[in-house]
């Protein structure tokens, strides 16, 4: 067998830990739902939340500073190659711990289901734990012996440790399934609601499974390389996740019916968009949470984009699912940004593979500005853009259509935005790293100008928003909810 690429082996690292870190990002925003939702909920349910997102965030701090360790820290030392550093080796123990939890969930929720069958749930309780078992043992493995070599001796001990929970889940998702349909009556509106909770079950067991059983097929084939370190990097934001979508189901249930308790692992929470019908369609200021994270505060940091997208990601399915109802420009602007921000995310992560990976100790390189770097200044010009005249559109309908205000910061927009597209092409004719610091003023102006315009159009929006106040306590909350996300938005995105 050929020996692994690079590409093969922390370049295969280097996407895995992009997914981890977006799946961060959607299981942040979960989160946030569900305690603005639920605060009603016993104490130990928040506890469960706050535990498995810690647990996924001390995860991704290891494999994040493993990352840091060979693309940056050791950036071109063959040697440091071959150590397995200790953030790598403990990884899996945050991994085991982050699974054990959502599965001790998802079998009390069979025990209830079962009518409290004990001995069931303890059999598949004790598959559970020998499975966080194997997490910590080979852990302590690879941490005694530091070597990637290392992970090529434990062939069996790692199939077992990929196959057990592959198993384990799907007998979880297969019983819930089984007790779901026991409990379907005669009440078609009751049996569309189970149908819907058997329809998330099954697609969760599937989803871990597949994701387990990849793993042993990309171990099996390519023992040699770290693909199937990069899937399991996700493997346990996967089983968080499922958790946090079972919790915020409940908000889309109780839309159907009373009293029904979630029981699934895949489910639509809901977004915290704020619906104002007024005669000055400020209804549309509901995707003001949608907007926010795509207006990119100019940084080139990868891991943080990254985590944006995801939490974008997951506010533009909310937005789609709960207002089907809105006008096809408002559905077409929030396909338009995703979109742009997407494009966004592959160039300056192709950039980094390019640096990071495929000119692995090149030294030369690195004085080179790729193409894929010099390309994203324009899309994050097209994004906030596009989010400005959004927004700018808002403010000419709550100042009665003050058209030369809103022309005015138009061209600001605009201004900004030209700076960008200008700045890309300079960049891309001039593909020197050097070529940055010679333009100094045009970038400090970029910069700037943004700033300015963005603080400006959230000063008018809180103005006109605070004028439209009257005498309903019910009408000022959702007028104080909008304010303070306008604000948030204004600093925020500066």
């Amino acid at each position: 067998m050929d020996p692994p690429t690079m590409d093969e082996t922390y370049g295969a690292m280097y996407i895995g830990l992009l997914f981890a870190v977006f799946f961060q990002g959607v299981l942040t925003v979960q989160a946030y739902i569900y305690y603005e939702n639920f605060p009603q909920d016993p104490q130990r349910i928040k506890l469960v939340v706050a535990a498995v997102w810690m647990t996924d965030l001390a995860h991704l701090i290891l494999i994040s500073s493993a990352g840091y360790h060979y693309f940056i820290r050791s950036w071109g030392d063959n040697a440091a190659l071959l150590i397995s550093v200790e953030p790598l080796n403990l990884h899996l123990t945050f991994i085991g711990l982050a699974s054990i939890i959502c599965q001790v969930f998802f079998l009390h929720r069979v025990w209830l289901l079962s009518n409290r069958q004990t001995v069931l749930v303890a059999i598949l309780g004790a598959g559970c734990m020998t499975t966080f078992a194997f997490d910590i043992g080979m852990s302590v493995v690879f941490s005694r012996a530091p070597m990637v070599t290392t992970f090529t001796k434990y062939v069996p001990e790692v199939l077992a440790l990929f196959s057990s929970s592959a198993f384990i889940d799907l007998v979880i998702a297969a019983l819930l399934v089984y007790y779901l349909n026991k409990g379907r009556g005669g009440i078609p509106r009751s049996n569309s609601i189970i149908d819907r909770i058997m329809q998330y079950t099954v697609a969760t067991g599937l989803a871990t499974s597949l994701l387990a059983f990849a793993c042993v097929i990309a171990y099996v084939v390519r023992p040699m390389s770290f693909i199937y370190i990069a899937m399991h990097f996700s493997l346990g934001r996967l089983y968080t996740n499922a958790l946090l979508a079972s919790l915020n189901a409940r908000r889309n249930l109780r839309a159907n019916t009373v009293n029904v308790t979630p029981l699934a692992a895949i489910a639509r929470p809901r977004v915290f968009s704020t619906v104002l019908s007024e005669p000055t369609n400020m209804h549309d200021l509901s995707v003001y949470e949608i907007e926010v994270n795509t207006t990119e505060d100019k940084r080139k940091d990868v891991l943080f984009a990254v985590f944006f997208q995801g939490v974008l990601t997951v506010q533009a399915y909310n937005y789609y699912e709960n207002f089907p109802q809105d006008p096809r420009r408002i559905k077409f602007i929030v396909a338009a940004v995703w979109l742009t921000d997407l494009v966004h995310l592959v160039l300056i992560s192709s950039a980094g593979y390019h640096y990071f990976i495929s000119n692995w100790g090149n030294d030369a390189a690195l004085g080179i500005s790729v193409q894929a770097l010099n390309l994203h200044l324009a899309f994050i010009g097209l994004a906030s853009i596009i989010c400005q005249v959004f927004f700018l559109h808002r403010v000419w309908l709550l100042s009665n259509r003050q058209t030369l205000l809103v022309a005015l910061l138009g061209i600001g927009c605009l201004t900004t935005f030209s700076f960008d597209i200008g700045m890309s092409v300079v960049f891309s004719k001039h593909p020197i790293i050097g070529t940055f610091m010679k333009y100094t003023p045009q970038i400090l102006a970029l910069f700037s100008s943004s700033a300015f315009v963005d603080l400006v159009i959230a000063g008018l929006l809180v103005y006109y928003l605070r004028l439209g106040r009257g005498r309903a306590p019910r009408s000022n909350f959702i007028i104080d909810r909008i304010i303070q996300y306008t604000v948030a938005t204004g600093l925020a995105t500066r």
